[in-house]
């Protein structure tokens, strides 16, 4: 089956990850803080949350965004939750936040995610779709942290699994059949 395709963007596998690809997440604070944020960024810019992971780095997320330019609004969601985070970090952990530092035109700055916008890919099919769910329900198994991917508590994982929308709701496929 084909995905339908609309506006500028629709359905996309994003992987975003760190500054100097640090292990940020790492901080249980840090990882609700993103899926806080997530959950706020999806409801204000009208995306629909198919699946996500927030690994200790990267984040991976498959969102349906057809009403939106979805590289202008993961800006946005990067930049509050990096805000956020490195307020934090700067009194929590002053040597990681220290690490972060970086000159910007003749100005010291933090950076709490790595420049550029990650990668985006399109999903096209239901098949890539399914194996890019599979893929980010399982990374978590397959980085060893935990045994049954359903117990990661920074994924959907346990949602597709037992309809638990816990740590927040997915949305689900207008075309997707139990």
């Amino acid at each position: 089956m084909t995905i339908r395709q609309e506006g500028i963007n629709a359905a996309r596998f994003l992987t975003f990850g760190c500054f100097k690809r640090k292990y940020l997440f790492r901080y249980h604070h840090l990882a609700d803080l993103f899926v806080e944020h997530l959950d706020r960024w999806r409801s204000e810019e009208k995306i629909q949350l198919w699946a996500f992971v927030v690994m200790i780095n990267p984040i991976h997320l498959l969102v349906f965004a057809p009403e939106v330019d979805i590289r202008k609004s993961l800006k946005k969601l990067k930049a509050r939750t990096g805000r956020e985070a490195l307020t934090w970090l700067q009194i929590q952990d002053k040597p990681t936040y220290d690490s972060l530092e970086v000159l910007d035109h003749r100005n010291v700055v933090h950076r709490f995610w790595q420049t550029g916008g990650g990668h985006d890919r399109p999903i096209n099919t239901e098949k890539d779709l399914v194996a890019r769910m599979k893929y980010i329900h399982n990374n978590p198994k397959q980085n060893d942290l935990i045994e049954v991917p359903e117990d990661y508590r920074w994924s959907s994982a346990r949602f597709w699994k037992i309809s638990e929308q816990v740590p927040l709701r997915m949305d689900i496929p207008y075309w997707w059949k139990e």
